[in-house]
């Protein structure tokens, strides 16, 4: 039987969930984290068995081709079904699975049996099939998956009898009940409060304290998502500039994750005075495509208004290691950015929300949103290199804490390992002379069409411009700030322009490459 899936809108709906189901087949780093996720398998485990008593068993299919991520390795692949388990479990948990699938019609089983008066009246107000009802009263079918749903998702176990009266069924036969259960729990959607309430009684006379219920958090209207696709759409073709203040109770960081779909990012940058590790977890989706799928140029500039955690320079320094560049300013900095550039449109986001999860959920922000073909805020960009100083992070203490990124890039790593592996020859020689000299992870760029990177050596002060191309010329610029040099560097197309930039050509000469190395970083004669 198949069943329309509804998937598109749930990303926007929650991004704690968004991170959650990204980085479901990671290993957990705390026992509370291991127990949490095994509690989402148990429940996702009674979702899916009575989803496929409901739907038919090509709904586990179905699920997983729509929940699965972009990239599937081989340990994820041999898992599928348990980290399809931990997956719905979430969505059930946060409340999300009800706009999953569209409503099914219900099964109808068989039965020969006649239904009494008041079973006939309990089967019409549940708009049920009279075969359905006569299975549910006069079957001897032990099927329980609708009471094992149940089971797993209160936190004690339930009492048939209170539950029996909560659906008001002419029997308390706990046979009945279970059956009946079969039928009218939903799979995906949460159930009623009052159903869970009907537990049987404590053994003891103690009585739990009552929680407070946190507050719920705003989520970004799955049609505010979708007028913000076709304005990405619509400006990449026509160019028109879109514009629009954000709903007071929006949550950008949903916002941006939800649209990260839209194409591959070349460039995501963002700039606030306080940056958390709240905030930065609430945006690890879009930096784990940013970085890991796309291959981006992702930059974070911060004053650090208030002394970083030391959850907030673990981030930081896991973000560096993966090839962003970190930076803080010279000037107490006021601005607010939060910018995904993509191949032919860019989508900014300003106004007054930190990097901070509180000010994304609790705090009441004013934020524009605004999308246009050419970055309308280069200009501004430029005028802040200058004051752009390279962040120094020490190094955080060990500590049990859940990874900001999916996986473990190091994009200078990744640069040695290719160097590595060039055939022998001038530019496998000349780019490991660079790498002698500690640079910063590369930056990409395109000069007349033709692949480059950016090379910053910020202890001498120096950009070095190279190509993996044999037989080309060299370029390099002498600067105060290096590594904001080369971010600025990364926005050049042409030679020309990176030579009105203050570029210089090392043209080849006879010296060995190790002296014109050494001579371009200043490091001798």
């Amino acid at each position: 039987m198949s069943v329309q899936l509804q998937f598109a809108p749930l990303h926007a709906q929650n991004p704690r969930l968004t991170h959650a189901v990204f980085v479901a087949a990671t290993v957990p780093h705390t026992k509370s984290l291991a127990r949490r996720q095994a509690q989402f398998r148990r429940r996702g485990q009674a979702v899916l068995a009575h989803a496929a008593v409901l739907y038919g068993d090509k709904i586990t299919a179905s699920l997983w081709l729509q929940l699965r991520p972009r990239q599937v390795d081989a340990w994820l692949a041999a898992h599928r079904l348990e980290w399809l388990a931990q997956v719905v479990g979430m969505l059930h948990t946060y409340a999300l699975s009800g706009e999953l699938v569209l409503p099914a019609p219900v099964a109808s089983p068989t039965a020969s049996a006649k239904l009494a008066e008041a079973e006939k009246q309990w089967t019409l107000a549940q708009r049920l099939p009279s075969r359905v009802g006569a299975w549910i009263f006069h079957s001897d079918a032990a099927d329980a998956t609708g009471w094992q749903l149940l089971q797993a998702v209160a936190k004690a176990p339930v009492a048939a009898a209170p539950l029996a009266a909560q659906l008001q069924l002419p029997t308390s036969d706990p046979a009945v009940l279970k059956r009946a259960l079969q039928v009218v729990v939903p799979a995906f959607t949460p159930l009623p409060a009052s159903w869970l309430a009907a537990k049987a009684k404590p053994t003891t006379a103690a009585v739990a304290p009552l929680k407070k219920a946190a507050p719920k958090l705003p989520a970004v209207a799955p049609q505010l998502v979708q007028t913000l696709l076709q304005q990405l759409q619509t400006t990449a073709h026509s160019g028109a500039v879109y514009q629009q203040v954000l709903p007071l109770a929006v949550n950008l960081a949903s916002v941006v994750n939800a649209l990260r779909g839209f194409g591959p990012i070349q460039a995501l940058r963002l700039v606030a005075p306080q940056v958390t590790s709240g905030g930065l977890h609430e945006l690890a989706p879009t930096l784990d495509q940013a970085l890991i799928l796309d291959h981006a140029t992702v930059t974070l500039v911060s004053g650090f208004a208030a002394k970083p955690s030391a959850a907030t320079v673990a981030d930081l320094a896991e973000l560096a290691a993966a090839g962003v560049g970190v930076f803080t300013t010279k000037r107490p900095l006021g601005a607010r950015l939060l910018q995904v550039e993509f191949a032919q449109v860019t989508l900014t986001i300003s106004g007054s929300s930190d990097l901070a999860a509180s000010d994304y959920h609790t705090s009441i922000e004013l934020d524009t949103l605004t999308i246009a073909v050419h970055d309308l805020y280069a200009a501004w960009r430029q005028s802040l290199t200058p004051h752009l100083l390279a962040a120094t992070l020490t190094a955080p203490k060990p500590t049990h804490r859940q990874r900001l990124l999916s996986k473990h890039p190091d994009a200078l790593a990744n640069f040695k390992a290719r160097v590595a592996g060039m055939p022998p020859g001038d530019t496998q020689q000349r780019l490991t002379a660079w790498l002698y000299y500690q640079p910063q992870p590369p930056l990409t760029l395109h000069l007349d069409g033709v692949a480059y990177f950016a090379l910053a050596f910020p202890q001498y002060h120096t950009v070095v411009i190279d190509t993996f191309t044999p037989n080309n010329a060299l370029f390099f610029k002498h600067t105060e700030n290096a590594a904001g040099a080369a971010i600025e560097l990364a926005q050049v197309t042409s030679k020309q322009a990176l030579l009105a930039q203050g570029g210089q050509r090392a043209y080849h000469t006879s010296e060995p490459i190790r002296h014109r190395v050494r001579r371009i970083l200043g490091q001798g004669v």
